[in-house]
């Protein structure tokens, strides 16, 4: 069973809230920050409300059917996309607090690594799918309380929200199994010994299973070709590193962090020979990242009140999980120009190095 850990001290509790309201205010009131976040929003002017909705627009959009509803209700209060944005950065961001204040150690840290790794992302890119994974991890509530029957209609909500949160229905699977570091190891280099065909057979069924995938999906789970270089550090940054972590720490996470941790490297394997891992991957994100800060915390035996291994580990920790990220180069522009400079919706302008960005994608 996950334990969950004591709550904030009264002294902390007021400083946390303030952490999410601001974190809320900074989703709610952006302007066009965030590529996907353009998209969305250009399509929003001409998304059908309630009364338009029709049975063929339904069946030929690449949606789910709850998330078509949810935006046609928002759109038939308002023409405004900012009503979304206000919902989405709500529940998205009062979720992740309240799963960051139950499993955290040090909870002001694990907000920390979340608004460095994933906060832009899950809330400003992955509209849709931000609602599955915020779901999968009220989820973990419940499946620790054996509550299966509210757990499967989450499952089933998540589902029909993005076809992604099929995750939802293999997770119960995995969270009650009782493995030991032995049967970890093992699992995990079975996967990277034969990842490879594990990539072309999923790709396979995939293909035959367009009436869970929508057809323009289809591409992200086909395999990937990468250059030497990227595919060495594809793995010393999403495999290996991890890996490494979790062995040497392993007998001192509970089984959430092991749990976790195994997922996210598991998924960050078979991401490596197929692109659309990558967002299976980021449901465990948020559980990886607060057992890494509990990690940091806890400490690793004598080492961890050993200043300079500390400032080694975060260090290392931050380069090859931040600055490589947000300062690589992608289609001739660094990735952190999706997000900075912060525009609001108080002035509504874009800047020209985003502009730029996102005409170069064609968005």
């Amino acid at each position: 069973m996950i334990v969950l850990y004591p709550r904030l001290n009264k002294e902390g509790l007021p400083f946390y809230r303030a952490l999410l309201f601001l974190l809320i205010l900074m989703s709610a009131f952006r302007f066009n920050v965030g590529v996907d976040t353009y998209s969305y929003t250009k399509e929003y002017d001409t998304f059908p409300n309630l009364h338009q909705l029709t049975y063929s627009f339904i069946q030929e959009s690449r949606y789910k059917i709850l998330w078509i509803i949810f935006e046609s209700t928002l759109r038939s209060i308002t023409s405004s996309f900012y009503l979304l944005q206000v919902i989405l950065a709500i529940f998205v961001n009062y979720v992740v607090f309240k799963t960051i204040r139950n499993y955290s150690l040090h909870p002001f840290l694990a907000v920390l690594f979340y608004f460095l790794f994933f906060y832009f992302n899950l809330n400003m890119e992955i509209l849709r799918e931000s609602i599955p994974m915020c779901l999968l991890l009220i989820g973990i509530d419940l499946l620790q309380k054996r509550k299966y029957i509210s757990y499967s209609i989450i499952a089933v909500i998540a589902f029909f929200f993005h076809e992604s949160g099929v995750v939802l229905f293999v997770l119960p699977f995995i969270f009650y199994l009782n493995i030991n570091k032995k049967i970890y190891f093992i699992t995990i280099i079975v996967v990277f010994l034969i990842s490879n065909i594990i990539s072309i057979y999923f790709a396979e069924i995939i293909k035959n299973l367009n009436f869970l995938f929508m057809e323009q999906k289809l591409a992200y789970y086909e395999t990937v070709s990468r250059s030497a270089g990227t595919e060495l550090w594809v793995y010393i940054k999403y495999v290996i590193f991890p890996s490494i972590i979790f062995f040497v720490t392993f007998k001192k996470l509970t089984d959430f962090e092991k749990k976790a941790i195994f997922l996210y490297i598991i998924c960050s394997i078979l991401y490596t020979q197929i692109f659309g891992f990558f967002r299976i991957r980021d449901y465990f994100l948020l559980a990886f990242l607060i057992s890494i800060s509990n990690i940091f915390v806890r400490g690793f035996g004598n080492l961890v009140y050993n200043n300079l291994f500390r400032l080694v580990f975060i260090f290392t920790f931050l380069f090859i999980f931040l600055f490589r990220y947000y300062y690589s180069d992608t289609s001739r522009f660094n990735l952190y120009q999706n997000y900075y400079p912060y525009n609001s919706i108080f002035d509504e302008q874009i800047p020209s190095s985003r502009l730029n960005y996102i005409k170069y994608l064609g968005k």
